[in-house]
């Protein structure tokens, strides 16, 4: 009847609920995926994947691989492959996802950074320490521009 392998009782996938006339504040971490179809103030850990349902409700932030918001959640997500926002959903906060799926009619208010992984967030370092150079040089250029300009203030001073 049980069968550990797939999480599935009797071919129905177990998952953690929060039923619609359900509040909770605090921490939730499950190793299952999560449905919220009521209200959450705090914080939701799942290994795999969570979803707010149409009538869910999360204020504060989220950590999950896969996620699919067709309510509101009013916090920042970190999504390792794929974040989801259907038509009905209502999104303000900051996110970081491998992947971004917005339908047509979706809310967002926000800010996204799609690198996530860590193969991604290594090229992501690269390029800072590439900005970071970058940087250098025209501090240089400037620095030289700066002398030429004094240099040009002496010699007309001296006229």
């Amino acid at each position: 009847m049980f069968n550990k392998d797939n999480n599935k009782i009797a071919n129905r996938v177990v998952l953690t609920r929060i039923d619609k006339d359900t509040s909770i504040v605090g921490t939730i971490t499950s190793a299952i995926d999560i449905r919220i179809d009521g209200t959450v103030r705090g914080i939701l850990k799942s290994d795999r994947k969570i979803c707010i349902g149409e009538n869910g409700r999360l204020i504060g932030n989220a950590i999950c691989k896969d996620m699919d918001i067709l309510g509101t959640v009013e916090g920042d997500v970190e999504v390792e492959n794929r974040l989801q926002l259907t038509a009905t959903a209502r999104f303000q906060g900051d996110i970081k996802t491998g992947k971004l799926s917005v339908e047509a009619g979706a809310k967002f208010d926000g800010t996204c950074q799609t690198y996530w992984k860590k193969s991604d967030a290594a090229s992501s370092q690269t390029t800072s320490e590439k900005r970071s150079a970058q940087d250098s040089e025209m501090e240089v250029t400037s620095k030289k521009q700066k002398n030429k300009i004094k240099e040009a203030d002496e010699i007309h001073a001296s006229l």
